[in-house]
């Protein structure tokens, strides 16, 4: 769940850290970071997990069961920057921000999405590897 704030002109964004530990330091993250955690859980979450909201989610863990090809990662890329400009109004996004390199050897593709934060006006990074069997 994440919350917008906003003083003098400046948007903050904050989100619940899903790897906190029982230091009460680690429980919020904020701007980038919450982001960040956000595109890591549209990634991570197929469409019908969420009760309240059975639209969300990328749907990739169904492409993950596909050959690992150039093919099929374009249909990642595809689905992920639909997922993004439908669920995460905080970045903006273009089609080709999003690089998706598959790795047949090591059953993986490599997500590279850059973006620009709306309320910063920052370019960023977010980086992760969807492996073919187990997590992502």
């Amino acid at each position: 769940m994440s919350v917008v704030t906003s003083v003098n002109s400046i948007i903050r964004f904050s989100d619940l850290n899903q790897y906190y530990s029982l230091n009460k330091y680690d429980v919020d993250l904020y701007n980038d970071d919450a982001i960040a955690e956000s595109l890591s859980n549209l990634i991570n979450t197929s469409a019908g997990e969420r009760f309240f909201n059975r639209g969300f989610g990328a749907n990739l863990k169904t492409l993950l069961f596909e050959p690992i090809s150039q093919g099929t990662a374009d249909d990642i890329r595809m689905l992920l920057y639909s997922a993004i400009k439908q669920y995460e109004p905080r970045v903006e996004v273009d089609y080709f921000g999003i690089s998706i390199t598959p790795y047949p050897d090591e059953n993986l593709y490599s997500v590279v999405i850059y973006y620009t934060n709306v309320s910063s006006r920052r370019s960023s990074t977010f980086s992760t590897n969807m492996r073919q069997f187990g997590s992502l």
